[in-house]
């Protein structure tokens, strides 16, 4: 699993992003398939 990452001036860089929607991890499950998670900003019966 990666690090929390977010797309900064230069591409992808560590750390949370400032903007909503902009932190994400990454991973492969046991099958070798590629995941990415995004946060969201608040609970979905918030939004």
């Amino acid at each position: 699993m990666s690090a929390v990452q977010h797309v900064g001036s230069s591409g992808w860089e560590d750390g949370r992003g400032g903007e909503t929607w902009n932190s994400f991890l990454f991973f492969n499950d046991p099958d070798g398939n590629g995941w990415v998670v995004q946060e969201a900003p608040a609970p979905l019966g918030q939004r």
